[in-house]
């Protein structure tokens, strides 16, 4: 999709609006805080966590679609590289 320049949100984060939702970035940490999106106008909320390193520890999905809330915790334990994976994986 494409991007619109980045505009301060608040102290280091600015937003960057695409066109697919918007991406929360901290510019001091050099991360991705957050997004939100909507999908068939449910809002979709996606929240970063990091570890000590700066690693993703955590990925929280949040839909919430007529009153009801759904949530999808995936917690990484070990973050490669796809030069460590074989392209055979990657054929379809």
């Amino acid at each position: 999709g494409s991007w619109q320049p980045p505009k301060r949100f608040e102290g280091n984060i600015y937003t960057i609006k695409g066109t697919s939702g918007t991406l929360y970035y901290d510019a001091k940490k050099k991360r991705i805080e957050k997004v939100f999106a909507e999908n068939d106008g449910k809002p979709v909320e996606t929240l970063f966590t990091y570890n000590a390193d700066n690693s993703l520890k955590s990925m929280k999905v949040v839909v919430s679609a007529d009153g009801v809330e759904a949530v999808v915790l995936t917690e990484v334990f070990r973050l490669r590289n796809s030069t460590n994976f074989p392209d055979k994986l990657f054929e379809f």
